[in-house]
């Protein structure tokens, strides 16, 4: 059985080293030391150059999953920024205030038009179950994870003690 590879980089050349490697897509994150951020506008372009499939992570700041409307505002900016970038995807996610998955702002997101990759959201949903069935209503393609994680630490009290995830 075969195996799509998709490697996470933050660099340009890492885009030609997971080309090369025969990677099956990128993952274009800024900041991997954080986890991934949204990469810049000028890497997107020049990511978008490439042959291999190029899915730009979408996501305005370290910490967990529960955004503002002024950072929902910018992730749909960034959004559209990836598809006339000529990128081929988006990789998104969004929690609401009990922990679940957005759907109203995943909603929001997948208008834009650009297929999308469910991010490491689902490692602190409550039900992950629920979350793949919401993932899959919303059009998401593929869902990344780490296959669960340590609940202690993926705790989401900043999301319930403040209504958003800013660590």
């Amino acid at each position: 059985m075969a195996v799509d590879l998709e490697v996470c980089v933050d660099t340009i050349d890492g885009v030609a080293a997971a080309q090369a490697g025969g990677a099956a897509r990128v993952e274009l994150c800024a900041a991997l030391s954080e986890g991934g951020l949204t990469p810049s506008l000028g890497l997107m372009r020049e990511a978008a150059r490439f042959d291999v499939p190029c899915y730009a992570m979408i996501r305005p700041r370290a910490g967990l999953f529960c955004y503002s409307q002024a950072e929902v505002a910018v992730m749909i900016a960034d959004v559209e920024a990836a598809r006339d970038a000529g990128l081929a995807g988006v990789v998104i996610g969004a929690q609401d205030a009990t922990g679940a998955l957005d759907a109203e702002v995943l909603g929001w997101l997948m208008d834009v038009g650009l297929p999308a990759t469910l991010h490491r959201v689902i490692d602190v949903v409550p039900d992950w179950r629920a979350a793949i069935d919401l993932a899959v209503e919303v059009g998401i393609e593929r869902v990344l994870t780490s296959g669960g994680c340590d609940r202690g630490a993926c705790e989401l009290r900043c999301c319930r003690a403040r209504g958003r995830g800013v660590l």
